[in-house]
């Protein structure tokens, strides 16, 4: 069930990617609004990959996949400024958080292919990620949870790609401290949205850099969410 769920989301991906040559956004999966915000096309990158690798999936090591990859990594790339960040075109620009959140996806499809042995899945995104990781290792945030988004995703492409540079801008953000308070909540205080992400950042990044200690304020996060939590399910 699970193979077949991941397999019916290529599909829809492979049916809703550009693949027209003359157009500009070649590689691409446009939103509902025909926005084709660059984040987008990482999804194949992740979902894809795993029904690749998988031998039950009706995807495993199909041909056309790989090119539908390199059609993704390739928007990718040409999406990418200067300084190697992308774009949130409904409000962000050249944006350091948004390429953090993408490079999560595009890091965990390669990770994903890397453990299995096909580095040349691997090599597809290795431009864009270098690239990105470059820019993250200097660039700013917009609010106190891409600190931990940013410093996760230079932990994902440091286990693929090793670079002090990205180790030397996690301890950066680190060394401010990490914004939780008595109760156990974040700065953002958002029990459906930011704690998720920032949860999450701390797990990966307590796991690519073996602290476990930063495990500690995920669990007390989530102690802190028990209460509030209505017995009906519904969340404060």
């Amino acid at each position: 069930m699970i193979v077949k769920r991941n397999d019916d989301a290529v599909e829809h991906l492979m049916i809703a990617q550009i693949t027209d040559p003359a157009s500009q956004y070649r590689g691409s999966i446009p939103d509902i609004y025909e926005l084709h915000n660059p984040g987008a096309a990482t999804s194949i990158l992740e979902t894809g990959v795993a029904s690749f690798i998988h031998p039950a999936s009706r995807f495993h090591q199909n041909s056309e996949l790989v090119g539908r990859l390199r059609l993704a990594a390739g928007f990718l790339e040409r999406s990418q400024s200067p300084e190697g960040f992308i774009y949130l075109l409904t409000t962000n620009y050249d944006s350091p958080p948004d390429t953090g959140f993408a490079s999560h996806t595009v890091a965990n499809g390669a990770a994903i292919a890397r453990r299995y042995g096909y580095d040349d899945i691997v090599r597809i995104v290795q431009p864009f990620l270098q690239k990105a990781g470059a820019g993250l290792a200097v660039g700013g945030i917009h609010t106190p949870n891409h600190r931990w988004v940013v410093s996760s995703a230079l932990s994902q492409i440091n286990e693929l790609f090793p670079d002090l540079r990205y180790l030397h801008r996690i301890d950066q953000w680190l060394a401010e401290g990490i914004d939780i308070d008595s109760d156990g909540q974040y700065t953002e205080r958002s029990s459906l949205v930011y704690n998720t992400i920032v949860d999450r950042s701390f797990v990966v990044l307590a796991n690519k850099l073996d602290r476990p200690e930063l495990l500690d304020p995920v669990r007390r996060n989530l102690h802190s969410m028990l209460y509030l939590m209505h017995a009906d399910g519904e969340l404060v």
